[in-house]
């Protein structure tokens, strides 16, 4: 017997959240595909609402607080030469936090469009400032920065996409050692108030890089299951593939329109999350309308030429959408507007 063919396809920011749905709807983009296949799905809940739950998940590695900066590190692509050793990771992502009278909202990465000299030339500045702590601050990208710390910390967040756009104080770090994290923030902040690259950036109207946020935190994990193939340039989904032993290409490469290769595969595209967490809807909607051209439509036209058996659509919220090939003939399941399944903003 042939062995089937599963798909899990981790497409975050998908469907939201968004605040209203309503008003979404009546900008009119119309996702048939996705709509159809939504319709004939069977939907369950994975284990987390984080946006890399799904990419845990698969390869058994239990949250919610996952040991995101470690296999990432080990996904970036000079991570086949990086020893991690027993260092413990977190991330350190450049943010700029925009202060008023009663709060401070956060900017990611996608905001700043930081530049690679801009962030090799902040990293050494930091580098220079906490050395004798025995911190290491790594950007093998200039949007993902890590720090290398000498021991574990109690030290647990949110990633940086659940709070794009909002006030910072509803987020902060928490654990036993979060207090010390947060004055050795207020050492950061003050070190990068003052760093050349912001002068220059704030001269020439961009946000300066004013902070960093702190998430991921955790040492490697040990990965000894996970599916038997992975299409991904997401550097978590990447790190797992590599720890696991699993064979994995970039994105692009998975057989979209052609027979997918049996057993379970992972794919993941976060191309949707971004935009949307700091509130480009027009942007985010080209996106959905990308993902249903390039990914929606060719899958169901896979599942119905038997070169699929089984889709999971997990939306980066918690929730899954799976569909099997049977399930297809379920003609008295009402098609409905994709944004019937939008997910509220929490």
């Amino acid at each position: 017997m042939a062995t089937s063919r599963h798909l899990e396809l981790a497409v975050p920011g998908l469907l939201g959240p968004v605040t209203d749905a309503d008003a979404v709807a009546r900008l009119g983009l119309e996702l048939p595909t996705l709509a159809w296949l939504l319709a004939r799905a069977d939907g369950a809940a994975g284990t987390g609402h984080e946006s890399l739950a799904p990419v845990f998940d698969a390869f058994g590695v239990s949250g919610p607080d996952w040991p995101a900066a470690a296999t990432a590190r080990i996904g970036e692509a000079d991570g086949h030469s990086v020893r991690l050793g027993e260092r413990w990771w977190v991330r350190a992502d450049p943010v700029h936090l925009r202060v008023d009278t009663t709060h401070a909202r956060l900017f990611g990465a996608y905001a700043l469009d930081l530049q690679a000299d801009e962030s090799a030339a902040l990293i050494e500045r930091l580098n220079g400032l906490f050395a004798d702590d025995g911190l290491v601050f790594e950007a093998p990208a200039p949007d993902r920065w890590y720090i290398g710390c000498p021991r574990a910390s109690d030290l647990r967040a949110v990633t940086p996409d659940r709070v794009a756009g909002r006030n910072v104080d509803a987020f902060m770090p928490e654990g036993s050692d979060a207090r010390a994290w947060r004055a050795w923030l207020n050492e950061v902040q003050m070190l990068l108030h003052d760093a050349p690259v912001n002068q220059d950036r704030e001269r020439r109207g961009a946000l300066p890089v004013n902070s960093v946020w702190l998430w991921g935190g955790g040492q490697c994990p040990a990965v000894s299951v996970g599916p038997e193939r992975v299409y991904a340039d997401e550097p978590v989904a990447v790190g797992l593939a590599r720890l696991a032993g699993t064979a994995g290409e970039p994105t692009g490469a998975a057989p979209w329109t052609g027979a997918w290769p049996a057993g379970n595969t992972l794919a993941v595209d976060a191309r949707a999350v971004e935009p949307l967490v700091h509130g480009e809807i027009e942007t985010w909607l080209e996106c959905l309308a990308a993902l249903e051209r390039d990914r929606f439509v060719p899958l169901a036209r896979g599942l119905r030429q038997g070169d699929l058996d089984t889709l999971t659509i997990a939306v980066g919220d918690g929730r899954r959408f799976r569909v099997t090939r049977p399930g297809l003939r379920r003609f008295w399941r009402r098609n409905r507007p994709w944004t019937d399944w939008l997910g509220a903003d929490a």
